[in-house]
C-alpha cells in the first residue's frame, strides 16, 4: 500500500512525520510539545504544579502545589528555611544545617579571637617603640 499524504501537513512512508514540527521552545517549565494538527500543537505540563497553554503558570493559590508549607506567591513557591526546590518539595537535613552553623559559629569565634589578639600585639609594639 502507498500513503497519500499530499497537502495533509505530513510526510513519510506512513504520513508518520509532520511537515510543521512542534515547536518545542514554547512549552517551558519543560513541557512536552505534542502536535496536534497543522501548525497546532498542545504543551503537555510534564512538571507537577504547571499549567497553561505553554506551561507559563507556577504555582496557583487555588491549587496548593507548593509542599512542606511553602507559600504560593506570584506564582512561585516560598520555602521556608529548611525546604527548598521549585514547589518547596527538597527536605533539608535539620541536622546538617545546625551542624553548618555551628562551623559558622566556630569559624567566627577564631576569626574574631585572631583580629583581637593582632590588634592588642600592634598596640605593644607601638607602645614599646613610642613609649
Amino acid at each position: 500500500f502507498i500513503c497519500d499524504c499530499e497537502d495533509s501537513g505530513w510526510t513519510g512512508d506512513l504520513c508518520d512525520s509532520s511537515e510543521y514540527p512542534c515547536p518545542a521552545e514554547r512549552c517551558y517549565n519543560n513541557g512536552q510539545c505534542k502536535l496536534n494538527g497543522r501548525n497546532n500543537f498542545t504543551c503537555n505540563c510534564l512538571k507537577t504544579g504547571f499549567q497553561g497553554m505553554f506551561c507559563e503558570q507556577g504555582c496557583l493559590d487555588t491549587d496548593k502545589p507548593c509542599q512542606n508549607e511553602g507559600s504560593c506567591i506570584n506564582n512561585a513557591c516560598i520555602c521556608n528555611p529548611l525546604t527548598q526546590g521549585d514547589f518547596c518539595e527538597i527536605i533539608i537535613d535539620k541536622d546538617s544545617v545546625e551542624s553548618q552553623i555551628k562551623n559558622d559559629k566556630n569559624s567566627l569565634t577564631i576569626w574574631l579571637i585572631i583580629s583581637i589578639l593582632s590588634t592588642v600585639s600592634i598596640i605593644f609594639i607601638i607602645g614599646l617603640i613610642y613609649g
